[in-house]
């Protein structure tokens, strides 16, 4: 994968005396969490970086033929039972997760902004618990992830997905057991069609 350094990035990788750092963004439906490969908490880019120093650790990044990032997974270990209760809640398949790498002088400071490593999206988390958990997250490129079908199912939750206000689903689990009859109050006979279509819809669509 061809990745974008910037001049100042460059003239830091040739310093007698750098360290090379992770910063990783995971972007939950609960909010972002921030964490960086050193210790203690830093700000940078506006966002605060919580550090997990030797706890963490990111795997080698496959890459395809074409030379584009594919997948890479993410682990951390020692994990607090709350904490791991709390990533349990929170759904991660197709959130968006991004990965840069920096490089700090002697004195612990950024030489320069990093640059991204990795973008795309967390797919699967896998745990093994114990005496200290961890946690394996498993994640795939952007391009990796262009080609795929995105799985969309006739659900009010998935339609809430794209419009929380629209109720158009609400109803359809209980669709096949209704029976609908047109015409006044206390008309006997068969069932007869309304003189004016009716349209059925959501989301602005209809049929």
């Amino acid at each position: 994968m061809t990745r974008e350094i910037t001049p100042a990035f460059l003239a830091g990788m040739a310093e007698n005396e750098v360290c090379p750092v992770y910063f990783c963004k995971m972007e939950f439906d609960s909010g972002a969490r921030n964490v960086w490969s050193g210790v203690g908490t830093v700000s940078w880019n506006g966002d605060t970086w919580a550090g997990i120093g030797e706890l963490g650790g990111i795997g080698a990044i496959e890459e395809n033929s074409d030379n584009r990032e594919d997948k890479v997974t993410l682990s951390l270990s020692g994990v607090d039972p709350d904490v791991l209760a709390s990533v349990l809640d929170d759904p991660i398949q197709g959130r968006t997760i991004t990965i840069w790498i920096g490089l700090l002088d002697n004195t612990y400071q950024l030489i320069a902004d990093p640059i991204i490593l990795f973008g795309g999206v967390m797919d699967m988390l896998e745990i093994q618990d114990g005496k200290t958990g961890t946690i394996s997250l498993h994640c795939e490129s952007w391009a990796r992830t262009d080609g795929r079908n995105i799985e969309r199912r006739f659900t009010p939750d998935d339609q809430k997905l794209e419009y929380p206000d629209d109720l158009g689903l609400d109803y359809v689990p209980q669709m096949p057991d209704v029976d609908l009859l047109w015409g006044s109050p206390g008309q006997s006979g068969p069932a007869v069609a309304p003189s004016t279509p009716v349209r059925y819809g959501w989301g602005g669509y209809y049929w």
